[in-house]
């Protein structure tokens, strides 16, 4: 619990997303619409190729899941090392990102690693089955069976206590306090007297970032 993200296949905007535009961004899938499990050229490039893959060859990374069609777009045009290819799975779904699990930190007892991948790149008959009808058929009823028990929705008290813990925290009055507390630290004496941080309620997005508040740099060329 808490080792995963999701990257979304959608190339930075070159202006920053408030908070609301990202929550309404819509997803791009990289399939083409009317054909089955088939990726679209027009949208995957080669750089979301070298993403997913450099994403792979992380050793904290464990396992990638991404789309079957994007599995087997990686297997059928990856030129390069082929080495981390096994660790990139496919999955129901995962056609507009893909989805990292990262192995469990040493100590860490409250999380269970999962079982090795299989040896190989993966571009074998387990990914042939995904391309058959039977992941895709509805399953069959059996009329023997008892009906399923109501969904519990889970509670706090459900989760690792670390999780709660998260949970019951006090969110940070503002960005200013994540850009520069998140750390431990503390804000440098110049920046704290330069502004007094505002609430995130009464921040107007997009907003100008001060000068003292590090920025990324740009995106590299043809993403």
């Amino acid at each position: 619990i808490g080792l995963d993200a999701d990257i979304w296949f959608t190339p930075k905007p070159a202006n920053p997303l408030s908070a609301q535009q990202r929550e309404d961004l819509p997803f791009t899938s990289m399939l083409e619409k009317d054909k089955f499990l088939t990726v679209d050229k027009r949208l995957w490039t080669n750089t979301h190729a070298r993403v997913v893959v450099q994403a792979a060859s992380y050793p904290q990374v464990e396992r990638i899941f991404v789309n079957p069609a994007i599995k087997k777009k990686l297997c059928d045009t990856w030129t390069g090392d082929r080495a981390v290819l096994g660790k990139i799975r496919p999955i129901y779904g995962h056609d507009a990102h893909f989805h990292i699990r990262m192995r469990c930190p040493e100590g860490a007892a409250g999380c269970k690693p999962q079982a090795a991948v299989p040896p190989g790149d993966g571009c074998d008959q387990s990914l042939a089955w995904w391309f058959t009808k039977e992941p895709w058929a509805a399953p069959k009823k059996d009329p023997n069976a008892k009906p399923a028990p109501k969904p519990r929705a889970m509670q706090i008290a459900d989760l690792p206590k670390a999780c709660a813990m998260v949970l019951d925290a006090q969110g940070p009055s503002s960005e200013y306090e994540v850009t520069y507390q998140a750390a431990g630290g503390s804000m440098p004496g110049s920046a704290a007297s330069a502004f007094t941080a505002p609430s995130v309620a009464r921040v107007a997005e997009p907003f100008e970032l001060p000068a003292i508040v590090p920025v990324p740099p740009a995106r590299p060329a043809g993403w």
